[in-house]
C-alpha cells in the first residue's frame, strides 16, 4: 500500500491506496475543489521510503503509471 500526503495551503489530506495513481483519483473525487491549493505531495511507500513532489511532478509521475497500467492490461488481454 502507498500513503500520499497532499499538502494544501493550511492543511494536509492523507490517503492510502494500492498505488499513488489511486491516491490521486481518491483525492480528486473527495477534495477536487482543493486541487488549486495543492503545494506538495509526499508519497510514503510500504517500505517506509518517502518521495516528495511538486504537484506538477507528481501529476507527471502518476500519468506515467496510468499509461503503463493501460499498456500492461492491453498486453495481458491480447495473450
Amino acid at each position: 500500500m502507498i500513503t500520499c500526503d497532499f499538502y494544501l495551503n493550511n492543511r494536509i489530506k492523507t490517503i492510502t491506496e494500492k498505488t499513488s495513481f489511486d491516491c490521486w483519483k481518491t483525492f480528486k473525487n473527495d477534495f477536487g475543489e482543493a486541487i488549486s491549493e495543492l503545494v506538495k505531495v509526499k508519497v510514503i511507500h510500504a517500505n517506509g521510503n518517502e518521495d516528495h513532489f511538486h504537484p506538477i511532478e507528481f501529476k507527471k509521475t502518476i500519468g506515467v503509471q496510468s499509461w503503463l497500467k493501460n499498456i500492461l492490461t492491453k498486453q495481458f488481454l491480447m495473450q
